[in-house]
């Protein structure tokens, strides 16, 4: 879709862009991200991710995740379930959705037992609670201007909003 500026968790897609449509005016990132374990407000918080999901999985049936196959969030936590040697015990149990949001709604509203999403999900939610922070790499948002000088004032107000992101629960 035609766009002025372009913002994603996943830095890749932006050299994809660059690949199909050529140079992007300005690239930069706005803001960092962390996982973490969702659960309903009066699941028990686990010590580590290990522990929290050996006690999540003991007792839940489903474990939410943004489309590990095509949605950034969802690869991360994939990823990092793979590097803790966690993904076997939980692959069966994992309903792919369309979106972090979509997962973390699904334990909102009771239809899953836990989720991984962005710490930043987390806090906009005052019906789930974080149960552990979910080791990954440094989970970085970027920010493209496509087009001038249509979306410079948005690229700049995003680049720039330093305060606005670590309110939303993004780190910096």
């Amino acid at each position: 879709a035609p766009a002025d500026v372009f913002v994603t968790a996943d830095p890749d897609w932006i050299d994809w862009l660059i690949e199909r449509r050529g140079p992007v005016v300005e690239r930069r990132v706005v803001a960092t991200g962390r996982l973490v374990l969702v659960g309903p407000t009066d699941a028990p918080a686990g010590a580590s991710l290990a522990t929290a999901l050996a006690t999540a999985l003991a007792s839940a049936d489903r474990l939410a995740l943004a489309d590990p196959t095509h949605v950034p969030a969802g690869a991360y936590a994939r990823e990092s379930l793979e590097a803790a040697g966690l993904w076997d015990g939980v692959s069966t149990r994992v309903v792919p959705l369309g979106d972090v949001r979509a997962a973390l709604a699904a334990v909102e509203t009771g239809a899953a037992d836990r989720a991984i999403v962005y710490a930043s999900d987390a806090t906009a939610s005052e019906r789930v609670r974080v149960l552990a922070e979910v080791p990954h790499a440094r989970i970085v948002f970027e920010a493209a201007l496509l087009q001038e000088p249509r979306g410079r004032r948005v690229f700049d107000a995003l680049v720039e909003a330093g305060d606005l992101w670590a309110d939303a629960g993004f780190d910096r």
